[in-house]
């Protein structure tokens, strides 16, 4: 165990130690770059960011990457720091940095596109000078191999670093610019032409510095002020005696063509590795040797060069100065008449051409992109790519070289090179409606949304919200549909960068707006399809509330429309981070919305199929999940407390053959309580009916009551204003039945004894006929109530005639009519008693038959009897009308007839009133008399 703690102490020391070497090592980078200028003025405008390389005369000056603090522009701060004079002599320190000083106050007044920019001037503080210039990269002797005075350790950008031909041809052309320049124009002899005073800029542009042994010629630039080498101070105060021309020694003088032979060896340095045709190493004598062998110089010496530039290079090298070509001589040479080389040269002068000339050079350069070197692509084509992005009308022609060149370069080189360039792009708005650059605002974004993926691929996650996701919402805003679909089909792709408000809020209503207004069949089917992909990503309320509405308000019908709704639902069930959809929504929303559309008659079989298999996997589901939670509910019922409703399933029990199929079916499925409530209602209401009660609606409501009486109290205490109105009036009515005198009948005959008294009676068997009209007694004696006398348990039974007993009835004893006499009535003649009354017989039988067809063949077996009086008077009057003579006494004789005809055929109309004696009233059927008389 001892032993554990101590290798668990020395394991946390060890950790500490390695964590803080980390620390010291990133936090002395910064320190580092923060003590690079202690008090110079520069770091006042300019944050250091990084170390580059080193340039100049000995490579003296440091090159670091800045930041311009306010407009955070890229620049390049060059450092010389005075410690690196330590090792001269005093008379060397001043030489060297007057030398220095001169330098950058010889580039302050220059201004080309081929000398370097500056943008801050020379700062010199006790510890160093320093001044800001526009970005850059290296020096080309850093590209060639020559760290000395660069930061440690050396930057990756220079591992296997090798200049391609094409930078140095059009490199060479650049430089004999600058020449150009400086001899013809500013009469300047620059005099130090090597690799070390050539910059390369972060565009790949080569610039020229390092002005420091420069001397200005005469007016007319035929004179410039010879200045010897001096052995006696130091290298650095001297021209590089590798790139000196021989006339320094042979002719002590020199010119501008001086300055050309050092453009023809540094081309020998830049075709050999960075190493001279001669190397002097700071030695005079070698020079002069070097002198003496170039007037023996052959192309064999210069196989390390192209052969087409052999020639012209050996020219440059001679030691005449006057066979010397030019800068302008030499930049015209066919060895850099490359296509590549016009190329990059007409890209710098392109602002000088119309749009129509720069719109027809962009179309053809594809064609150059893919023979350039993919620096040459970064850092030459992009920059020019660029300056076009200020003009919207050339955007839709640079732009798809910029993703031609982003195709092929790798994600660390899109990200720093073409990246920040497109952000100017996607910051383009939609100009104003009718304004001649809306058409190149449309092309702009559809060539963004073709080239959506690549972007996809190689962005950062965090700058697709920031910078991508804007250009959608403007693309999905657009009016072309196909800018639309194509935004549409890329959106899914990316759905999981985008957040849930985004998503709910900008994409998904924008969706749905292109969806409702759009009237392009192809663009409503991909607003779909794309919803359906973004189904898998979005949480289960937002489909309800959002998609889930959107399919059941789109207006179309067009097959592939249904099938994408049909899809997306689909999807919507079985997506995992839904988790599926709940059964009352399917059973609620989706199934009603489904049915209908599975019957549309553009679907075919397979898609009809394909609804079906749909509906019935929904159907399915909500079954099980129902029938779970179901189970689990009865499973909790025995815990629950029982609160009766009705009677119990043990107060009845059914038959079967006597109960209708609603009660078999209602009793089929636990429902005995409520059918034996039913049936005992009914009974009451028989005993009721045949006791004559007039208090029924009581006894039913109290029979309610009864069964439940918490919730009659609850009425009770939340009556409503019409409820109380219906109660006050059927309280008066019973009332008014209590107090109204009982009408008894003239004569009744007893009932058989084996008449049923809780049975009910049919109403039109118990109705009496008249058998004299020569009674005298009062109307109000002989026509009582047809209701009491119906209801009336003890009234006597009454003799009928003319009722046939061959029909039975259960519970009931049949009755019968005898044929009778009836009166003569006509409309003058005033009421007379009946002499006689058809006699009802009741018989029992066994046999069951319906109860509504047995009271109808009772009424149907009654005599018939002739009307051929005028007046017809309907059955239903009596009960009203004491008045009205009875509709069974004619004034002819008794007729065949049947009281109750048949109902009248289709179509014909009852005629009720008055009717001369041709035109008879026809009798009326007996469902007719029956309904009547319940009215």
């Amino acid at each position: 165990m001892e032993y554990l703690e101590k290798l668990k102490v020395y394991g946390d020391q060890v950790k500490n130690v390695v964590v803080k070497s980390m620390v010291d090592t990133a936090h002395g980078g910064q320190k580092m770059l923060k003590d690079v200028l202690p008090g110079n003025l520069v770091t006042r405008e300019f944050e250091l960011v990084q170390p580059l390389g080193s340039a100049g005369p000995g490579l003296m000056w440091k090159i670091y990457g800045a930041i311009k603090r306010t407009t955070k522009q890229e620049a390049a701060v060059f450092v010389f720091e005075k410690r690196l004079l330590d090792k001269y002599s005093k008379k060397d320190r001043e030489l060297i940095l007057e030398a220095m000083r001169k330098g950058v106050h010889q580039l302050a007044k220059i201004r080309h596109p081929r000398i370097l920019s500056l943008q801050h001037p020379l700062e010199e503080s006790r510890d160093s000078l320093a001044f800001a210039t526009e970005s850059c990269f290296a020096s080309v002797a850093n590209c060639l191999g020559c760290y000395d005075n660069m930061t440690q350790p050396i930057p990756k950008e220079f591992e296997d670093y090798k200049l391609h031909d094409i930078e140095i041809r059009y490199g060479i052309v650049q430089l004999c610019e600058g020449l150009l320049f400086l001899h013809n124009e500013v009469k300047l002899l620059h005099r130090n032409i090597s690799p070390e005073s050539i910059i390369i800029n972060s565009n790949g542009s080569w610039k020229l510095i390092g002005f420091e042994l420069s001397v200005q010629g005469s007016a007319d630039g035929a004179l410039y002020p010879f200045r010897d080498y001096d052995g006696n101070i130091s290298p650095i105060l001297n021209p590089r005696l590798d790139y000196m021309a021989p006339e320094y020694f042979t002719t002590k003088s020199y010119d501008s063509q001086s300055d050309m032979f050092s453009v023809g060896m540094l081309m020998y340095a830049l075709y050999n590795r960075g190493r001279t045709l001669y190397e002097c190493h700071d030695n005079y004598s070698a020079f002069i040797k070097m002198s003496d062998e170039l007037k023996m110089l052959n192309t064999t010496k210069l196989s390390v060069l192209p052969r087409e530039a052999c020639d012209h290079v050996k020219m440059l090298l001679s030691t005449k100065p006057e066979l010397r070509p030019d800068a302008e001589q030499f930049s015209k040479v066919p060895f850099f008449q490359d296509v590549a080389v016009k190329t990059l040269e007409y890209l710098d002068s392109l602002f000088q051409v119309d749009h129509i000339q720069r719109s027809m050079f962009y179309k053809s350069l594809p064609q150059v992109i893919d023979k350039l070197p993919m620096r040459v692509n970064l850092q030459r084509i992009t920059s020019a790519l660029e300056l076009e992005f200020i003009n919207p009308e050339m955007i839709p022609f640079a732009l798809p070289n910029m993703f031609l060149i982003a195709e092929k370069a790798s994600n660390d080189e899109y990200r720093k090179y073409i990246f920040p360039k497109l952000k100017q792009v996607f910051k383009i708005q939609k100009p104003a409606q009718g304004s001649g650059a809306s058409g190149c605002f449309m092309q702009t974004l559809l060539i963004l949304m073709r080239n959506m993926k690549l972007m996809l691929t190689k962005t950062p996650a965090e700058d697709i919200k920031q910078h991508i996701l804007p250009v959608v919402y403007n693309a999905l805003d657009a009016e072309s549909t196909q800018v639309q679909e194509l935004c549409l089909a890329i959106i899914p792709s990316f759905a999981h960068l985008i957040d849930l408000q985004a998503m709910k809020y900008a994409i998904l209503p924008r969706v749905k707006k292109i969806c409702f207004e759009t009237i392009t069949l192809s663009v409503r089917v991909n607003c779909l399809i794309c919803l359906g992909k973004l189904v898998e990503s979005l949480d289960k309320w937002i489909i309800i509330d959002e998609v889930l509405p959107l399919l059941q308000s789109i207006p179309s019908r067009e097959p592939t429309v249904l099938m994408a709704i049909l899809g997306i639902i689909k999807v919507a069930m079985s997506s995992s981070k839904a988790g599926g959809l709940p059964r009352e929504i399917l059973a609620t929303k989706i199934i009603p919305f489904l049915i209908p559309i599975s019957i549309e008659t553009s679907l075919n079989l397979n898609q009809f199929n394909a609804y079906m298999s749909t509906i019935k996997d929904m159907l399915e589901t909500v079954e099980i999940e129902q029938r779970k939670k179901l189970e689990q509910l009865s499973q909790q019922a025995p815990n629950a407390p029982i609160i009766p409703i009705g009677s119990s399933k043990t107060d009845f029990h059914a038959d079967q053959s006597s109960c209708s199929m609603i009660d078999q079916f209602m009793i089929g499925h636990g429902f005995n309580s409520e059918v034996a409530q039913n049936k005992s209602l009914s009974t009451a209401f028989d005993e009721n009916a045949s006791n004559g009660s007039p208090k029924l609606h009581q006894k039913s409501v109290s029979l309610s009551n009864q069964s439940n009486p918490s919730e009659n109290s609850l009425v009770k205490k939340t009556l409503t204003l019409e409820e109380k109105e219906r109660i006050m009036r059927q309280s008066e009515q019973t009332q008014r039945l209590s107090t109204q005198g009982e009408i008894l009948p003239g004569r009744k005959i007893p009932m058989s004894s084996s008449a049923n008294t809780n049975s009910n009676i049919p109403l039109m068997a118990m109705t009496p006929t008249v058998s004299s009209p020569t009674s005298s007694n009062s109307s109000s004696a002989i026509y009582k109530d047809l209701t009491s006398n119906l209801f009336d348990p003890h009234a006597p039974s009454q003799s009928y005639s003319g009722m046939s007993t061959s029909h039975t009835m259960p519970s009931f004893t049949r009755p019968t009519m005898a044929a009778a006499s009836p009166p003569l009535l006509t409309p003058s003649s005033s009421y007379q008693q009946p002499q006689m009354r058809p006699t009802l017989n009741f018989s029992s039988s066994s046999n069951s038959t319906d109860l509504t067809s047995s009271l109808l063949n009772n009424i149907n077996s009654l005599a018939p009897r002739s009307q051929t009086t005028s007046t017809s008077i309907p059955m239903n009057s009596m009960a009203t009308k004491p008045s009205m003579p009875s509709p069974y006494f004619n004034s002819g004789t008794t007729s065949n007839a049947a009281l109750f005809q048949p109902p009248p055929p289709a179509g014909s109309t009852i005629i009720r009133g008055s009717m001369t004696p041709s035109h008879t009233t026809p009798a009326k059927s007996a469902s007719s008399e029956l309904d009547d008389l319940f009215n």
